[in-house]
């Protein structure tokens, strides 16, 4: 929920290397790109017993109208590569937020 604890946590993650104005923090989770990825973290664990599996938060800058593109299909590779291709086709992601917004976020004029 918008100002909910998660929305709280997300903003300070932000916050920590970004100095943008946060508007407004969302959850978009689609169930259906959910389950696989939580299925193959299940065979992940168990394949690597001694070893703890750890999830990084990470940040991606797009533009608005990917977004929904990126909710209904996931990381769709027939969009990777149109910005940053530095080191190939891909999807990037970024261990602090100001990297990817500063280079790679195009904020509408109503959000950031």
């Amino acid at each position: 929920t918008p100002g909910g604890d998660e929305s709280n946590y997300v903003a300070r993650l932000f916050n920590r290397t970004c100095d943008a104005k946060i508007t407004k923090v969302e959850r978009v989770e689609s169930a259906r790109l959910w389950h696989p990825y939580y299925g193959e973290m299940q065979s992940l664990s168990k394949e690597t017993c001694s070893v703890p599996l750890t999830i990084e938060e990470l940040w991606h800058g797009t533009d608005d109208a990917n977004v929904e593109k990126i909710y209904s299909t996931g990381w769709d590779k027939a969009y990777a590569g149109q910005h940053a291709v530095a080191h190939g086709k891909g999807s990037y992601f970024a261990k602090d937020a100001s990297y990817s917004y500063k280079r790679f976020a195009k904020p509408s004029s109503s959000s950031a």
